[in-house]
């Protein structure tokens, strides 16, 4: 039977690891879903018919 303080650290070493993903997580959805906003903008804005007549 493991000892309190055993059992103390393996629960913060697994909710540091949980952590982490879900940080990597959030970062990945926030960049993609930002990624993809800045592609169909510079899309819409650059490649999107002729009829643009606005300079950059």
């Amino acid at each position: 039977m493991p000892n309190e303080h055993e059992i103390e650290m393996w629960f913060v070493l697994c909710l540091l690891i949980a952590g982490f993903f879900f940080f990597m997580y959030v970062c990945f959805r926030v960049g993609y879903s930002l990624g993809q906003f800045v592609i169909a903008f510079i899309y819409e804005r650059f490649f999107k018919g002729e009829d643009n007549e606005k300079p950059i």
